[in-house]
């Protein structure tokens, strides 16, 4: 999952938690919670890392 995670999402944008759920929905079978894709996010210590606004 975890070099999964290090591509795009099948959508071109960036991962997130519906998206990991849809995904694992589609691999295992019953429907994953989005819930559950937020809790796998944390703990592969998966964030958006932007850098901060600039100020004026």
């Amino acid at each position: 999952m975890w070099q999964l995670l290090q591509q795009p999402a099948p959508d071109g944008g960036l991962w997130n938690s519906r998206k990991l759920a849809d995904w694992l929905s589609e691999k295992i079978g019953p429907q994953v919670d989005r819930q559950r894709g937020w809790e796998y996010l944390q703990q592969m210590d998966c964030r958006l890392k932007l850098p901060r606004p600039s100020p004026i």
